[in-house]
């Protein structure tokens, strides 16, 4: 059996199977704004500490229930849920084992370095220094197998120390 996208469909009705495209010649347009189309959601096995790692990095939430939270970091949505589903909970990872990190951009890093690992004591992963890349940033340890690397790109604080001469 083949499937025909307009079976069903009137003649005067219009039905496509491909995206739209914008303006810009072979730019699909967008679906959905940018700060919705790619959400990461981290499964937690205990939301309300995995909540307050995430708001005492200045996440604020916007939606909390027994399993699932959305939170927000200027215009970026992160969501945390605790799931039941027995295929997700056995392949959760083991305390200690990291499976990605979570960039964040701040205006000045060396003071996050200051609040995180000086005065909250989160566990540094890679500490605080100037990359290749173009960011001084550190990371530290998270719950839940996620790392947060915290980032201010070099030439803003390079802006930031002139003009504070």
């Amino acid at each position: 059996m083949s499937f025909n996208p307009t079976s069903g469909v009137s003649h005067s009705t219009t039905m496509t199977t491909t995206p739209p495209t914008s303006t810009v010649q072979g730019s699909p347009a967008r679906y959905v704004p940018a700060t919705s189309q790619l959400v990461l959601e981290i499964y937690t096995t205990d939301i309300l500490s995995s909540l307050a790692f995430w708001t005492s990095l200045g996440f604020s939430i916007v939606n909390q229930g027994d399993f699932f939270a959305s939170l927000l970091y200027e215009d970026t949505q992160l969501y945390i849920e605790r799931p039941t589903k027995h295929e997700i909970t056995q392949r959760l990872p083991s305390k200690g084992v990291l499976a990605a990190n979570v960039r964040l951009m701040v205006p000045d890093v060396n003071a996050k370095y200051d609040k995180f690992v000086k005065e909250m004591g989160l566990e540094v992963i890679v500490d605080i220094d100037d990359r290749y890349y173009g960011l001084r940033d550190f990371t530290i340890q998270g719950p839940d197998g996620i790392a947060v690397r915290v980032g201010t790109y070099l030439g803003d604080l390079i802006k930031k120390k002139v003009q504070k001469s």
